[in-house]
């Protein structure tokens, strides 16, 4: 079995029983479920030791440069900011988009509370247009209407007309010439 890189070869007990993939040319022994490639936190933390070069042999050369892609690199930071760079446009886009989506729900509630504030006030008026409705409607507002408007009187009335007071005329000055 192959041990990572760091852990001395033939020690009793080695300091990191994580295997980690065998050289290029033999084929790996997968690990049930699992990858062949050593995942966990002890081999992360194993991989980024310092190889004790003093005690690789040439196999064990190859196996490191195979494990090279997971040994910290230098320009890892690079890639993390070309990441954050290439990816800044899209949060830029979605922070507007979520903007505009808010901006629209407020102005729809401000609306929808002035339909409701206008339906209110119109179902007022309906409700005042339909009692004077049924009062015009009655029999009573009809006899009043008769009486004042068209002088009408019933059997045995009689009717007293007062005459409106008629202005008194005025003295209208000459034009001057």
């Amino acid at each position: 079995m192959w041990w990572c890189v760091t852990c001395i070869p033939g020690e009793s007990a080695p300091s990191c029983p994580v295997p980690y993939p065998p050289p290029v040319g033999q084929s790996p022994q997968p690990w049930p479920g699992r990858s062949p490639w050593p995942t966990s936190s002890a081999a992360l933390t194993c991989l980024h030791r310092t190889p004790t070069l003093s005690f690789l042999t040439g196999e064990e050369v190859v196996a490191v440069r195979h494990l090279a892609w997971r040994t910290p690199r230098a320009d890892w930071p690079l890639s993390r900011l070309a990441l954050l760079l290439a990816s800044l446009p899209l949060l830029v886009y979605l922070m507007f988009s979520f903007a505009q989506l808010v901006l629209t729900a407020y102005r729809l509630q401000v609306q929808a509370q002035a339909l409701r504030e206008r339906l209110a006030t119109l179902q007022a008026e309906h409700q005042h247009l339909q009692a004077e409705l049924r009062y015009w409607q009655s029999d009573e507002a009809l006899e009043k209407l008769a009486r004042e408007r068209l002088g009408w009187v019933k059997p045995g009335e009689t009717l007293v007309l007062v005459p409106a007071p008629r202005p008194t005329p005025t003295a209208v000055a000459a034009p001057r010439r």
